[in-house]
Order: structure tokens, then sequence, then C-alpha cells
């Protein structure tokens, strides 16, 4: 099948089916995959995403996108510390260009991690009922992906606070 830009959709997904592709996003397949199609290179450009942009990392663990909430917290960690260590504030700017940038990218994101979970449950040549089963078990949403997110952040949090007292002198986190 050809897409609207001439090329054939099964080099754009890299021979995955859009069947597997709807098993593994489940809710929310038919925005995604349009996004994607009309995409020239849905890895790099697959247009804006309102949920991302309003739920930012709480969005990427509702999809279940660990490594990149990983990457955002790590991206705040750097700029926290940046922060604390010349005594400057950078944000709240930096933060809105943070989730403007997550909303221009959470389709390209999201694909990309799709992409690869597919390939990955592919390689392990299982039964075709035991790779639809584990399309479903890896993809579609999770309300706990959330909470997940949520712990990631308070730990983050925790961190940079004692980062922050120990740098000030205010605890001795060496004794």
């Amino acid at each position: 099948m050809e897409n609207n830009f001439g090329e054939k959709e099964e080099d754009k997904f890299q021979g995955i089916s859009g069947e597997e592709i709807q098993y593994f996003v489940g809710d929310k397949f038919d925005y995604y995959i349009r996004k994607w199609r009309e995409a020239k290179n849905p890895e790099s450009n697959a247009g804006w995403n309102w949920a991302t942009f309003f739920g930012g990392i709480f969005w990427m663990g509702y999809r279940k996108i660990y490594k990149y909430a990983l990457y955002v917290i790590g991206l705040f960690a750097a700029i926290d510390v940046v922060e604390i260590l010349a005594n400057i504030k950078l944000r709240p700017w930096i933060n809105y260009a943070i989730w403007a940038i997550l909303a221009f990218m959470g389709n390209s994101i999201y694909f990309k991690h799709v992409k690869k979970s597919i390939i990955e449950i592919k390689q392990k040549s299982l039964r075709d009922e035991e790779n639809i089963g584990e399309l479903i078990n890896c993809g579609g949403t999770s309300w706990g992906g959330v909470g997940i997110v949520l712990l990631m952040l308070i730990a983050y949090a925790i961190l940079i606070l004692l980062f922050e007292y120990a740098v000030k002198g205010e605890i001795n986190i060496y004794r």
C-alpha cells in the first residue's frame, strides 16, 4: 500500500503491519496511525500532540515510554544542578520550552518506541497468538505507568533537595 508520498507504507514502518501497530497502540490507534502516515518521516516529525503538551512525562508513563521519561527527568536534574551550582534561576522558561518540544516530538517519540518494541517482540519468534498477547501487554496504556513516573519525580525531587542542601552547607551528607 502506498501512502500520500508515493512510498510504500511497509518501508516507512519497516515491515511492521498496521495490525501489529493497532495491537500495540490500543487506544487512540486511529489518531497515531494517521499522524504517522501523514508524516514524511514519522521518526523526526509527526506533528503536534496536545496530550504530550498537557501531560508531559505523565503522558510518557501512560504510554509506557519510561526511557524517555527518564531522559526528561535527567534533563531537569542537569538544569537543577547548574542552577544550584551557579546560583542562578533558569526556570520557568526552560520548562515551557521543554513542554513545547515534547509536544512537537511526542508523536515521533511514540513512533520510535512502538517500532522498536514491536521489532523486539517479533524477534522473539513467538506463535501468532503469543505475539498478539505480547503486543497488547507491552503496549497500550497504563495508569500504573503514570504512577511510576510520579514516583520517579518524587525520587528526583528528594535527590535534588538533598544535593541543594549539601551544596549550600545546610546539611552534611558525608558524615
